[in-house]
């Protein structure tokens, strides 16, 4: 369906803004994908890049509502995991959107990415349920570094445990 949709609306790259590709090869091969190990209590996370540049500008024009860039950054989060050395199988835990968001938006963005990834599912397992964001959190945007720290303290909840190699 994709590549039909692709057919009818030709996709730009996300990056550069390139006719033909969602995130194109140059630009796939300019992410410089970081891993961080037991960061802020956490055993590793990952980022696909500096967040300053091309990133944040497709991060927000996708959370405001710009569905169509969606396949770019599917690739651009295939591109970081697959740069990990993170042990495998690897469980995708995705940050879940709040309600008042999914509302707003009318889509659930994380959903809607983790949908479009091609990954083999024998390696990486998805799990996209599996946080509840607590009641009253706030909207990140236009809070300091020192407010989203206190606003994300124990924010999420699992619904199960996850279980490691």
């Amino acid at each position: 369906m994709t590549r039909l949709i692709d057919l009818l609306f030709t996709p730009s790259c996300i990056g550069c803004i390139q006719i033909g590709q969602h995130l194109c090869k140059t630009c796939e091969r300019n992410l410089a994908p970081i891993t961080f190990s037991k960061f802020a209590g956490y055993e590793a996370i990952a980022t696909a890049g500096d967040y300053g540049t091309w990133l944040r500008d497709a991060v927000i024009k996708y959370k405001s509502g710009q569905k169509n860039i969606a396949n770019g950054l599917a690739r651009v989060l295939v591109t970081t995991i697959l740069a990990t050395e993170f042990p495998l199988p690897l469980t995708l835990v995705p940050i879940p959107t709040s309600k008042a968001k999914l509302a707003q938006r009318g889509f659930d963005n994380m959903y809607e990415i983790l949908k479009l990834l091609d990954l083999d599912p024998n390696r990486y397992q998805i799990a996209p349920r599996q946080l509840q964001v607590r009641p009253g959190l706030q909207d990140q945007v236009g809070l300091s570094a020192t407010e989203r720290k206190r606003n994300l303290s124990g924010a999420f909840k699992s619904n199960s445990q996850i279980s490691g190699n």
